[in-house]
């Protein structure tokens, strides 16, 4: 019942005419070795063993590595500066740049992110503007042809016009600062990956950074945090699978009941939301989406298999989450108010984070900045963070901003309100390193861009590669059958709305937000965060502390809950135009019980009128973090006992950073206590049996990485959803283990005899609970001594769930000498899925991490320099550079780093000091 997974590389020919074809990657004599008959290769292998070692041993010596390793002490000359920037930077390589102008600051940035992280850029921007083909090959074109389908860098290019002339300066000194970086700079002393995609043929020169280029980042982060897109396509295939009853067990209605919202208090009242009303208006009722079915359900499945086929650091919008919350002084040991925030996000090599201070010496209206936090690379600005007035701090919000529509296509037109009208069509054309050219069509409706097509041109690309490479006429036959095709009668195709296509000034909200100085200048920052919609706490020093729910979030003429795809024929099925309007979104300032906590559930009940979204995350971890808060507050126990009861606050306790820190790294199992008793009460021999089920009888439910009991219960969890679901449910529909799973088990649980557990593999039996969780106990037993040895001593949580970080390109080139040179790995982890240590992974593929704490953060507004924070990886994107996982060590064990923020402890830390100059008049 487990899943097994086969990795195929297309065989990939000489080409045709070298000279006018684009070098590739790999190189043409790994590319030649690997078509030898598996016979010649053993023959052969030693020798290309010592040439790959060899050029191992010349890519990773001293000088070729070092070469790009940043200047960190002395002089440099930056040109366009108008004043001497000091850059400062800590043990750990972390930055902090002191300059008297804006434009000399965001410059500075912009020079000093190049030097650490420009390969990382680089690839970000080709990714968002689809040009992944053009470093990378064939293997990107599906990539490309995805994001340029929905036109990422053409809604990029659509908003800098709309944003403010200070963000504007903002950027484009930023860029000047990248390219002063870049100018005159030979490849290998950029990045170590540029010396070695130059060693494989690969004729390349970095572009000149821009404007644009910074603002397409923001779009792929929309996309790693869309919503519900995910969700809508697996309800609408589980309901081709199994039925729509069966379906609404696995996805279980969001408890409310159980589960306390982030706002607790206010309502709408003449569409603005008021903290202090107790009454206001009522949600519009829902009405049901259209059911797919045969065709449309082909279509779906095929497009969530595309979408699963782009890189995991680009985001796949599902397993994220996050923690944030704030707590009044009147609550804490300081008698100011303390944040805390930790997101989490796709695993990467380097992390998505880069920590940097921006400092103007002389705070004013021509260097309005004192400001330090998490940036993204290639983002001027920092987007998490604390100036010297206000903290912030953010999780996903997780609305429901994308809606995908069946689509009835005839042609070049498509059907709405019983009439035929044209589609929009624009071509596209993808440059493929080593390739030709591929053009692709872009059809669009009202809805927006129809996505489906792309499977289409992925099944065109594949017959081609495949007659170049000499395979059967018959390979890819029928690709897009059961869909029609242009010209062929009615076709179903499926589009997408998505708030992130319409252009809109997020980047004035990040750099306002850095501005802001008291409640009422954070909430004029944020209402211009477009997409994607977060939940933000905020703290100021004079003892302040709220919540915001900013973003586009549209409202549906019917109320349609965007659950399921809907008909997009049907014109009771769109979006008005109109978002809820920012003043009626939720937030609170000062709120009654003295904290606010978001960890992705529900932001407001029932009674909220305007329509949000559903798919929250289920609330395990908000309930975990008001829980240990809330202990900590009556009575200052560590809330240690698991209890699901706790008292209520009371002005007797206080909480202090380090047991707000401490709040971070808790991993108490959520579903433990709930499973674990149906386990404890299945029999099993004494013995080599029921070793594991020993283990469980004492557990406390937590899973530190040296928990053997921890071991042995995921591993039961794993082996319980295969044989439970998979014999019924498609391979994309499989479990992964997270929150949703969590929250649909218990109920299965109750019914021994629920269909669930019948394997239809068995003939003439069927399984009642009991067996299956039998079966589950005993396979992770033989699991475990296969996987860490037969004695339960030797068990260990972080053995199996460990942290892998791989370098996004040439780490996962399938080439294993290269990818020893990017990739780091081998921390034992603890935490887990839906635990507050989020340390996820994917229970369809196995136990590694693949969703983590990217940062956390602890704001201290009593004294600013007694903050802490730390990053998943190091400041530094080169290979083998001191701070590039330096971080990941101490992260993984707990620990934090101090944040200094004033100059004179900045100054304190320092250990390098690099001056930035403008270069002498001519």
């Amino acid at each position: 019942m487990f899943r097994t997974m086969t990795v195929t590389s297309p065989q990939l020919d000489e080409p045709a005419d070298p000279s006018t074809s684009r070098r590739r990657w790999p190189p043409l004599w790994w590319r030649r070795f690997r078509l030898l008959p598996r016979t010649l290769r053993v023959s052969s292998y030693v020798v290309v063993a010592l040439v790959l070692v060899l050029v191992a041993s010349l890519l990773a010596g001293v000088v070729v590595v070092r070469r790009s390793f940043p200047q960190t002490t002395g002089e440099l000359e930056l040109a366009g500066l108008t004043a001497d920037v000091q850059v400062v930077r800590d043990e750990h390589g972390i930055p902090q740049i002191y300059a008297d102008t804006t434009e000399d600051l965001m410059r500075a940035q912009g020079f000093v992110h190049a030097q650490e992280r420009f390969f990382e850029m680089d690839v970000r921007r080709h990714a968002t503007a689809g040009r992944l083909a053009e470093l990378f090959g064939e293997d990107a074109v599906e990539t490309d042809a995805y994001v340029r389908t929905m036109g990422w860098r053409r809604v990029a290019e659509a908003e800098l016009p709309l944003l403010d002339p200070d963000t504007r300066v903002a950027l484009d000194a930023y860029a000047a600062g990248v390219n002063a970086y870049l100018d005159d700079r030979a490849l290998g002393a950029i990045a170590l990956e540029y010396a070695v995609l130059d060693v494989g043929g690969l004729d390349y020169r970095p572009e000149p950074w821009t404007a644009v280029d910074s603002l397409a980042w923001l779009k792929a982060m929309a996309w790693d945090l869309r919503g519900n897109m995910t969700e809508e396509i697996d309800r609408a295939l589980s309901t081709a699978a199994v039925g729509e009853e069966r379906t609404a067990a696995l996805f279980p209605p969001y408890p409310y009941a159980e589960h306390d919202p982030i706002v607790k208090q206010g309502a709408v009242v003449d569409g603005v939301f008021e903290q202090d009303a107790t009454t206001g208006g009522t949600r519009n009722p829902v009405r049901p989406p259209f059911g797919p079915g045969g065709q449309v359900a082909d279509r779906l499945g095929r497009l969530a298999a595309g979408l699963d086929r782009m890189p995991a650091w680009l985001g796949r919008g599902d397993g994220l989450g996050s923690n944030s919350w704030v707590v009044s002084g009147e609550h804490t040991d300081t008698g100011a108010p303390l944040l805390a925030n930790d997101p989490h996000l796709g695993v990467s090599m380097p992390g998505v984070w880069m920590q940097v201070g921006l400092h103007c010496r002389s705070v004013g209206p021509a260097c309005p900045y004192d400001v330090a936090g998490f940036s993204f690379s290639g983002v001027p600005g920092v987007i998490i963070g604390h100036n010297a007035d206000i903290a912030w701090g953010f999780t996903n919000l997780g609305p429901d901003v994308t809606d995908l529509y069946v689509e009835q296509v005839v042609g070049d037109r498509w059907r709405y309100r019983g009439r035929l009208r044209d589609l929009e069509i624009r071509e596209e054309t993808i440059e493929v390193a080593g390739g030709d050219d591929v053009t692709i069509t872009v059809r669009s409706t009202r809805h927006g861009p129809i996505l489906s097509d792309v499977d289409d041109l992925v099944a065109d690309v594949g017959l081609v590669a495949a007659a170049e490479n000499g395979a059967g006429d018959g390979v890819g036959d029928g690709a897009g059958d059961g869909a029609g095709g242009p010209g062929g009668g009615t076709e179903y195709a499926v589009s997408l709305s998505w708030t992130a296509l319409t252009p809109a000034p997020t980047a004035d909200a990040v750099l306002g937000l850095n501005r802001a100085s008291d409640w009422d200048t954070f909430r004029t920052a944020v209402a211009d965060f477009a997409a994607p919609a977060q939940n933000i706490v905020y703290a100021d020093r004079e003892g302040h502390i709220g919540y915001q729910a900013p973003g586009r979030i549209p409202i549906r003429v019917s109320g349609n809950d965007g659950m399921l795809p809907s008909a997009g024929w049907r014109p009771e099925n769109d979006w008005t135009g109109e978002y809820v309007p920012f003043d009626g979104l939720p937030s609170v300032l000062d709120p009654a019980e003295g904290f606010v906590v978001t960890a992705n559930q529900a932001v407001t009940d029932r009674r909220y009128p305007y329509f949000l979204g559903e798919d929250w995350d289920t609330g395990y971890r908000s309930d975990r973090i008001r829980h240990l808060l809330e202990d900590e507050l009556a009575d200052g126990s560590d809330g240690s006992d698991g209890s699901d009861e706790s008292d209520e606050s009371d002005e007797g306790g206080t909480v202090s950073a380090e047991e707000m820190l401490d709040v971070q790294l808790d991993d108490r199992n959520p579903l433990a206590p709930v499973l674990v008793p149906y386990l404890l009460d299945v029999a099993l021999d004494d013995g080599y049996d029921d070793d594991g089920q020993r283990l469980l009888a004492t557990w406390d439910f937590g899973q530190p990485a040296d928990s053997a009991a921890a071991a042995y219960y995921n591993v039961v969890w794993r082996d319980l959803l295969a044989m439970t679901f998979h014999d019924e449910l498609p391979e994309e529909l499989w479990p992964d283990g997270g929150t949703r799973w969590m929250a649909a088990l218990p109920a299965i649980l109750e019914d021994a005899r629920n269909p669930w557990w019948d394997d239809l593999a068995t003939e003439g039996v069927v399984e009642t609970r009991d067996d299956v969780l039998r079966a589950a106990l005993l396979q992770a037993r033989d699991d475990l001594t296969s996987m860490v040895g037969p004695d339960p001593d030797d068990w260990t949580w972080g053995a199996l769930h460990r942290l892998e970080l791989r370098s996004s390109t040439l780490g996962e080139s399938g080439i294993g000498v290269v990818e020893r040179l990017f990739n780091r790995g081998g921390w034992e982890a603890a935490g887990g899925s839906s635990i507050v240590n989020a340390t996820g992974w994917d229970a369809a593929e196995g136990f590694e991490v693949v969703t983590a704490p990217s940062m956390r953060m602890l704001v201290d507004l009593a004294d600013l320099d007694a903050s802490r924070w730390i990053n998943l990886t190091g400041v530094s994107g080169h290979a083998f550079h001191p701070h590039q996982t330096d971080q990941t060590d101490l992260m993984v064990a707990g620990e934090t780093l101090p944040w200094a923020f004033s100059r004179s402890a900045v100054d304190a830390a320092g250990e390098d000091v690099l001056t930035l100059v403008p270069p002498p008049a001519e």
